[in-house]
């Protein structure tokens, strides 16, 4: 048992060598960004709430907003999310689908009066806001006739095996997996009686022979952020707001991997068939919870201007993460040694006997926001911009003698500071509302991967207010590029990767009950 928790903490420290370090920068970024949250008010406006008040979503964005409450009321909203990837891989296209009921809030807030010199009273707020929704299902599949996965296994076990040196390898780490079923192999040159990594599944293992294969890669994410907000907005002579909220986050996290190579085809031995197919496995399972702060100011000079500026800390998590994976090969009667002894190789499975868990604490940037909102009785107009410095993430632990230092300097040059872009409009009619919104969040990345990483929404809505209840409904639309590289290999150009296309439809009701 002492012997398994050893290599099982070896396995922790040298990790971040291996594709679980590109994972932990991904992280870095999918964990700090936002998408058009609160109420459907404020999603049908595009989320441009930094000089906007009288609604429970002011608690996020900028809690002085609170101080504009002329009645105490509860919330409660109910959503749906339907999100669609398209996909393109050696000329191949897939498409993927999920669609996902949610809560995006609930609020209560308690407005009380003061009648004493300029400060006059103001509100305190208790709501919970669903902030970033991390429900996707994505497809890639496509015949590379450049590389295999092998490949990239094959790279990262030389690479452990100069790290650890007296030819050992992390067994907690796919190419480790691969090494224990021979999918990955050492052998002896004949001629020169040089040690050379390569694998059976190959018709000569001295020479990478080129293999047309197929590949295919499902991943199924599931979870979400969301923030409890304990807050209070003050109003100074309806002039002056001013307000700050605790904000008590929470992430829940889970992914699915499945990556499958089959009809392999070799160019200069056409007829060898030893290898029928891999199945590669991989499971993610994040949680933790955090904390930051948010204060803000709104001033109205004039009776139909508000200015806003909120600025909202960095969030601390301290996060949990489980990581298994488990690779089965299939093999066609294979006799590798030729010996008549040895049992023919068909399907092998293997698995980690125990998962990676770690704990570790991370830092999502700051947010400042700055903004502007013109009223009138027809309705008003509001803009924001937003200010997220993405390369200030980090990643920290409490475990003496690792570090995330590599982690975080890639994140330090990888990513950078983006401006994000909201404005929204309601137009009023007696007791109804007409909403349009727009938003864009600015590409956070520090280099050119041939993409548009912004993410655009456009959202609209309609809402009916009475002296006893509200009911808002908004639709937001929502549309971003990424990339997806499934192995990483010492050639970068020869990495295969494909553009995910997300197009993500966000369906919001919320009822409102003033007293």
């Amino acid at each position: 048992m002492m012997k398994k928790w050893l290599i099982f903490c070896t396995a922790l420290l040298c990790f971040s060598t291996s594709l679980k370090a590109q994972d932990f920068i991904d992280n870095a970024y999918l964990f700090s960004k936002r998408q058009t949250s609160g109420s459907a008010r404020f999603q049908a406006i595009g989320g441009a709430g930094a000089a906007l008040g009288g609604d429970y979503s002011a608690a996020l964005i900028n809690p002085a907003g609170l101080g504009m409450f002329n009645r105490s009321e509860f919330t409660f909203s109910l959503g749906l999310t339907d999100a669609t990837t398209n996909t393109n891989y050696f000329g191949s296209n897939a498409q993927d689908n999920r669609s996902v009921f949610n809560i995006p809030g609930f609020s209560y807030i308690q407005k009380h009066d003061y009648s004493e010199g300029k400060f006059l009273g103001g509100a305190f707020g208790f709501a919970y806001t669903r902030t970033n929704n991390l429900n996707t299902n994505y497809q890639i599949s496509g015949v590379n006739n450049e590389t295999t996965i092998i490949d990239y296994l094959i790279e990262d076990h030389v690479d452990q095996l100069n790290f650890f040196g007296n030819n050992e390898y992390d067994p907690y780490s796919l190419s480790g997996l691969a090494r224990q079923i021979s999918l990955v192999d050492e052998f002896t040159d004949q001629n020169t009686g040089d040690k050379i990594i390569s694998s059976q599944a190959f018709p000569d293992v001295f020479v990478l022979e080129p293999i047309s294969n197929r590949q295919t890669e499902v991943s199924i994410r599931k979870g979400a952020q969301s923030q409890l907000s304990l807050s209070y907005g003050g109003n100074f002579d309806d002039v002056l707001f001013l307000g700050a909220s605790v904000g008590i986050t929470t992430l829940r996290y889970t992914q699915e991997i499945n990556y499958r190579e089959d009809e392999y085809s070799f160019s200069e031995t056409p007829s060898y068939n030893a290898f029928n197919y891999l199945n590669l496995t991989e499971i993610y399972d994040i949680q933790g919870s955090g904390v930051n702060l948010t204060l803000g100011a709104i001033y109205r000079p004039l009776d139909f201007l508000q200015i806003g500026i909120s600025y909202a800390t960095p969030t601390l998590y301290n996060l949990t993460d489980t990581y298994t994976a488990s690779l089965e090969s299939q093999w066609n009667n294979f006799d590798h040694d030729n010996d008549p002894g040895t049992a023919a190789r068909n399907n092998i499975l293997i698995d980690f006997d125990v998962p990676l868990v770690s704990e570790y604490d991370l830092i999502t940037p700051a947010r400042l926001n700055v903004g502007a909102t013109a009223i009138s009785k027809f309705g008003f107009f509001t803009a924001e911009l937003e200010w997220v410095n993405y390369k200030g993430a980090r990643y920290s632990s409490n475990v003496v003698g690792f570090n995330y230092d590599f982690e975080n300097e890639v994140i330090r040059n990888d990513y950078k500071g983006a401006i994000n872009i909201k404005m929204g409009a309601e137009f009023r009619k007696d007791k109804f509302r007409l909403r349009a919104g727009f938003n864009r969040q600015g590409n956070p990345y520090n280099f050119d991967n041939g993409i548009d990483n912004a993410i655009t929404s456009i959202s609209g809505g309609l809402g009916y207010r009475s002296s006893t209840f509200f009911v808002d409904l908004a639709v937001v639309n929502t549309q971003w590029n990424n990339r997806r590289t499934i192995y990483n290999l010492f050639d970068a150009a020869l990495s295969p990767s494909s553009v995910i296309e997300n197009n993500q439809h966000q369906f919001v009701l919320t009822l409102g009950f003033p007293f």
